[in-house]
């Protein structure tokens, strides 16, 4: 997983899914294959790993459980603005009368008050 987060940027936020995928497994009860968030950024085995993780507490996961909703809100957002400016391009295309009469309205409600 540690492979996923580093590789973000240049898969354009498609490696998001993995640590998802992760997230979603371990919740259903698989936490034999699939270790606590923020494990992989920690050395050792996993006998090592349990001991260290009780002395640093939850602050690893609390960490990338908080960067994992922040990306997928931001993923979110990314999607609804592209459907947003696809339906506005539409709109326009198909009725450009009506969007030029809508514009002109705004800008003269914009400039004038009324």
């Amino acid at each position: 997983m540690r492979q996923a987060w580093l590789s973000l940027a240049p898969s354009c936020l498609t490696s998001l899914l993995w640590p998802n995928i992760h997230v979603f497994l371990r919740t259903i009860g698989w936490q034999k294959q699939f270790g606590p968030l923020g494990s992989e950024w920690l050395p050792g085995d996993n006998a090592a790993l349990d001991n260290l993780s009780d002395k640093l507490g939850k602050s690893k996961s609390w960490t990338e459980g908080c960067l994992l909703v922040g990306l997928d809100f931001g993923c979110l957002l990314l999607i609804v603005s592209i459907l947003f400016i696809i339906s506005l391009i539409v709109n326009v295309v198909t009725n450009p009368l009506a969007a030029l009469k809508a514009i002109l309205s705004y800008l003269g409600s914009f400039l004038w008050g009324s």
